[in-house]
Parts: structure tokens; sequence; C-alpha cells
């Protein structure tokens, strides 16, 4: 059964320089049981769909292939956090520090698009990140201060559509495979 989520892609150049700020976080976190987000990973998670039969899988991929009625913009990535937000954190992040509504609208109308094939909507609010580690055991004292070190702005991205992915976990990780692009597009009058 095919594990499935819907991803803002980040483009390589802000992966590169996302993986930068995780060696500069490494050298300042040491001792942290984190698993490092790999490189090609790097992205912003707007739908998890888990695992569908093969018919209903094929449905979301046919579903995902028309364009979403919204056009190209651009974000920037900057400024980190965790989750959750008290006591032992799980997940190390950067957020979307300027672009953000757009992210959220754009994940908003993915959301709408598969809840018509009976992907349930997550009921948390949706807070747009890239995930650049997680904890393997952690405890309140993990939880990362305000890291003055790190730079304001980590990158910005042109987003130009929104990526289906299968996820395939294995012993050794995850690993991503692009099913279908939806690509962002100016709404028209007849649309």
């Amino acid at each position: 059964m095919p594990r499935l989520f819907v991803a803002l892609e980040i483009g390589s150049k802000a992966q590169r320089q996302i993986a930068d700020e995780q060696k500069r976080l490494a050298e300042t976190m040491r001792g942290a049981a984190l698993r490092w987000t790999k490189y090609e990973q790097l992205h912003i998670t707007l739908v998890f769909i888990g695992q569908v039969s093969e018919e209903r899988a094929a449905a979301i991929v046919d579903a995902m292939r028309d364009p979403l009625p919204y056009p190209p913009f651009r974000f920037v990535l900057g400024g980190l956090g965790a989750f959750p937000p008290r006591g032992a954190p799980r997940a190390l992040w950067i957020g979307v520090k300027s672009g953000a509504e757009q992210v959220v609208f754009v994940q908003g109308l993915v959301a709408e698009r598969l809840e018509t094939l009976g992907v349930e909507r997550e009921r948390r609010p949706f807070s747009p990140h890239v995930t650049l580690a997680r904890w393997k055991d952690s405890r309140s004292s993990d939880r990362p201060r305000t890291t003055t070190a790190s730079p304001a702005t980590i990158a910005s991205v042109d987003a130009q559509g929104v990526t289906l992915f299968q996820s395939h976990v294995t012993s050794a990780g995850s690993t991503y495979t692009a099913l279908v692009e939806c690509r962002l597009q100016e709404a028209t009058a007849d649309s």
C-alpha cells in the first residue's frame, strides 16, 4: 500500500543553504540525540495522506494533475523552533518567515482537493515549516534556546507548484519518489 504526502519543494539552492545551517546547529547542539533530515528530503509537508490502497492512490494522483488556482509566489525561510511547543522536543524546524500566508492558503487548497477523495483534514492548525531534525530521545532541557547566532533568513524559495510524493520506509530510513507535480497557476475567468 502506497504511503503518500503532498509537499512544497524548496529547491536545491535552499536545500544547500539549510544543510549549511544544519551543520552549524549540529556543532552548537552537540550531545543532543538528533537524527538530521537528509539534504534531498528537506521540504514543507502540506498534507500527510498516509497509507492508501493502490486504487485510492491512483485517484489521488489523478486529482493532483490539475493546476491549483493560485499564482506562483516567493517565501522566505528563517527562525528556529521545536515541536511540541513545550516539554521534551520531538522535532527541530525552520519556519516560514515571510510568505507564510501564501503557504497556508495553498495548503488549504490541497487539503480541500484531497478532502473530496476522503482524505481527512488535520485537526491541528497548519504551521508551515521544514523539519531539520528529530530527537531520538529528548528531555525538556534539550529544547533549543532562541539562537541569536542563527541567521534571521536562511533561504528564499520561489514556489511554482506542489508535489505528491510516495514515501518508502526502510531500515536505512525513508526515500521519496515524486509521483506528480501540481502547478500553481493564476486563476482564469473560466476556471
